[in-house]
C-alpha cells in the first residue's frame, strides 16, 4: 500500500485535466488508503482493501472530454437556426440536436465518445439541411428536362439520385454535402436544349425556268421586297421570276429595279408569262408612277389587248396617268378616215366639165350678168374651196395619227 500511493504521489496528476466525478472518487480513495498506510493497527483486511480502492481510483480517472470540435458545431448550428436562409420545417431536427449539445457541453463529466457523437450528429443534420437547400435552388422541371438531350438530362438525374441518397445516410460531413451539391447544380446548367429538325422545304409550285430568278406565288408587300433584293442581286441582262394574279397590282418600285439593273422580269398572269425587259423601252412606264396593274404588265411585254377609239382602257391606272390604254389606240384611228379623200377632189372639180365652150366664152359672158360673176371665176372658186377642204382633211388626219 505505502509503495502504491508513493507511486501515485509521483505521478503529480493535476485535477482540472480529469472529470469531476472521477477525480473526487480518485481524491477519496488515496486519502483512505492514506489513512490506513498511517495506522499502526490496520488489519490485513483494512489495508487490502484500501490497496484495491486506490488502485481502482485511479485506473477510472478520466480526463475531461476534448469538446472543441463539438463547440464549433454547436455555434454553426446557432448561426443556421438564425438565418432565413433556411426554412422552419428544415430546421427542426437541428434544434433539437442543440439542445443536447448544450446539455454535453455544461457537463464536465461528459466523456469523450458521448461528445464526439454529438458532434457528428449535429454536422451531419446541418449538411443535410445545406444539401437540401442547395437542391431546390437548382432543381430543374420535368419540362425543361423533356426539352433536354437525352445524354444531359439523365446525367442531371443521376447527380440529383446520388444527392438524395446522402440525405437518407446516417452521417454525413460538410464536404460530401458540399460536393454532391456542386455536382447537381454542374449537370443543371450543362442541360443542353434539344435541336429541333429543321423544316423541309416546300416543293415550288411552278419549277424555276433555268435563269437567274425565281418563283413565287405569293403577292404580298414582304414578297414585292423580295423580288427587288432578287433583282438588285441579278447581273445585267439576268432574269426574275415572279407570279402576279389577274387584275392585281405590280409596285412601281418593281419596274423601277428591272429598268435600274437592265434585268428582265418574267411576270406569270393567268397561267402565261410576259417578260418586260428592264433594259428596253418600257410602254407606259412612268417614274411617278405608285403601281401598275396586271394589264399594265402585260402592255409593257407587248402583248396587251388593243382598245377602240378614243375612251381610255376599262383597267386604266390613275396613279400611272393612264398611258398604257391611250399608247394602243393610235393605229386603227389613222387609218378608218383617210379612205374618202381621194374623191373628194374630183367630186368638187367635176362641174368644170363644160371648159369645152370656153372658147366661146365672149358669148356666154353676159349670162353672168346675173348674179355678177363671170363663169370662170366661178370655177376658180370651186376649185380653191375643194383644195381648201382636202387640205384640211389631211391636216386632221395627220393630226388623229400623231395622237
Amino acid at each position: 500500500l505505502d509503495d502504491l500511493i508513493e507511486s501515485i504521489e509521483g505521478m503529480e496528476l493535476e485535477e482540472e485535466k480529469y472529470t469531476p466525478k472521477s477525480w473526487s472518487e480518485f481524491a477519496e480513495a488515496l486519502r483512505k488508503a492514506q489513512e490506513v498506510s498511517a495506522d499502526d493497527e490496520a488489519t490485513e483486511e483494512g489495508i487490502k482493501a484500501a490497496y484495491d480502492e486506490l488502485s481502482m481510483s485511479v485506473v477510472n480517472l478520466k480526463l475531461k472530454a476534448d469538446k472543441a470540435a463539438l463547440e464549433a458545431a454547436y455555434n454553426l448550428a446557432v448561426r443556421m437556426t438564425e438565418s432565413e436562409e433556411y426554412d422552419a420545417e428544415s430546421l427542426k431536427y437541428v434544434e433539437e440536436l442543440l439542445a443536447e449539445a448544450k446539455a454535453i457541453l455544461e457537463d464536465g463529466n461528459a466523456e469523450q465518445t458521448a461528445v464526439d457523437q454529438m458532434g457528428k450528429d449535429l454536422t451531419t443534420a446541418m449538411a443535410k439541411v445545406r444539401l437540401s437547400a442547395a437542391l431546390k435552388k437548382v432543381a430543374v422541371s420535368e419540362e425543361m428536362l423533356a426539352a433536354s438531350t437525352e445524354e444531359s438530362a439523365e446525367a442531371y438525374r443521376a447527380a440529383l439520385a446520388e444527392a438524395e441518397e446522402l440525405l437518407k445516410a446516417k452521417e454525413l460531413t460538410w464536404e460530401e454535402a458540399k460536393a454532391a451539391a456542386e455536382n447537381v447544380e454542374a449537370m443543371a446548367l450543362s442541360l443542353e436544349h434539344k435541336v429541333d429538325p429543321e423544316p423541309e422545304p416546300k416543293p415550288e409550285e411552278k419549277p424555276s425556268k433555268p435563269n437567274k430568278g425565281s418563283t413565287s406565288q405569293v403577292s404580298d408587300s414582304d414578297y414585292w421586297t423580295e423580288v427587288i433584293e432578287k433583282i438588285n442581286g441579278t447581273e445585267k441582262g439576268g432574269k426574275v421570276n415572279a407570279k402576279l394574279d389577274e387584275g392585281a397590282n405590280v409596285p412601281a418600285t418593281v419596274i423601277d429595279a428591272l429598268k435600274n439593273k437592265g434585268v428582265t422580269g418574267i411576270f406569270e398572269i393567268g397561267g402565261k408569262d410576259y417578260a418586260v425587259n428592264g433594259a428596253g423601252e418600257l410602254k407606259g412606264y412612268n417614274a411617278a408612277a405608285v403601281y401598275y396593274t396586271s394589264d399594265e404588265i402585260k402592255a409593257m411585254a407587248g402583248t396587251a389587248p388593243a382598245a377602240s377609239g378614243n375612251a381610255p382602257a376599262a383597267n386604266s391606272n390613275p396613279e400611272t396617268g393612264g398611258e398604257v390604254a391611250a399608247a394602243e389606240p393610235a393605229a386603227p384611228e389613222a387609218v378608218v378616215p383617210a379612205a374618202p379623200v381621194a374623191p373628194e377632189v374630183p367630186a368638187v372639180i367635176e362641174p368644170a366639165a363644160p371648159a369645152e365652150a370656153e372658147a366661146p366664152a365672149a358669148q356666154i359672158a353676159p349670162e353672168a350678168t346675173e348674179s355678177d360673176l363671170p363663169v370662170w371665176a366661178i370655177v376658180v372658186m370651186a376649185i380653191a374651196a375643194a383644195a381648201i377642204l382636202g387640205g384640211t382633211a389631211l391636216v386632221v388626219i395627220r393630226k388623229k395619227h400623231e395622237n
